[in-house]
């Protein structure tokens, strides 16, 4: 998908977009794995280390109310905002 992002245009490989209740979802996939404990704090770190990517893709859909998710399927995890 070409979407333009800051003034300029971006090919984009977006994982999932869907409109759900009036809101425009934007899902990326990540297939990290993660062993031992602190499974939370792991998401978390993925969520602040990909958070600009989702904004960006945000950004390209002004006026519109936009959720933005990392799902994890390897761990079932998942983090939105």
């Amino acid at each position: 998908m070409t979407l333009r992002i800051e003034g300029e245009l971006r090919a984009v490989a977006i994982d999932r977009i869907f409109r759900d209740g009036g809101r425009l979802w934007i899902v990326d996939y990540k297939t990290s794995t993660h062993e031992g404990g602190a499974l939370d704090k792991f998401l978390d770190r993925e969520l602040e280390r990909y958070r600009e990517q989702l904004e960006g893709y945000r950004a390209a859909f002004p006026g519109e109310a936009v959720g933005l998710g990392l799902y994890f399927p390897l761990v079932k995890g998942w983090r939105e905002w």
